[in-house]
């Protein structure tokens, strides 16, 4: 991994924890929600925000994601959320090296698959828990806060809706 991309990850990990949350609210039609950050075949990248909610009732949650969207790029996040997502990355990072001499063939193949796209190398999984390791006290609560509001930028917004029934 590298310091940039880790630090976007952390704050995808915190938004889609905060988006997944309004699906537990009381009487809520929010199924669930996340965070998406995507590379666009080498030619950019798009970060977005995805949502389940029950039938007709995406007026709610196109407002309720814009809210959480609009907390973030203010108010950005907290110690504790950001502590949290490194800790989920590092023990995703620790399981991997543990692993390694079990993984699927199909695993190890989109590992490569993806690699060769991005013209980068498939890394043993216990030199990427160390690279992990090495600059997670880089990963502050600004420079996850300044990570997301880069990837959000200040660019247009586009919002996709699909439902069962005609708008």
């Amino acid at each position: 991994p590298e310091k940039a991309d880790t630090a976007k990850a952390i704050a995808q990990i915190i938004l889609s924890r905060r988006l997944d949350q309004l699906s537990r609210a009381a009487n809520t039609k929010v199924l669930g929600g996340q965070a998406i950050n995507d590379e666009l075949f080498g030619l950019g990248s798009s970060f977005g925000a995805l949502m389940v909610v029950k039938d007709g009732d995406w007026q709610n949650a196109l407002s309720a994601t814009e809210q959480q969207l609009r907390s973030a790029a203010a108010h950005g996040f907290t110690k504790s959320e950001v502590e949290e997502a490194i800790a989920l990355l590092a023990n995703a990072y620790r399981n991997a090296a543990s692993q390694v001499n079990s993984r699927q063939s199909v695993q190890l193949a989109e590992q490569l698959s993806v690699a060769a796209h991005k013209k980068t190398i498939v890394q043993n999984p216990a030199d990427t828990l160390a690279m992990f390791e090495g600059f997670v006290p880089d990963l502050t609560v600004d420079v996850v806060n300044a990570a997301f509001r880069e990837a959000w930028g200040t660019g247009a917004n586009t919002i996709h809706i699909t439902t069962k029934t005609p708008l």
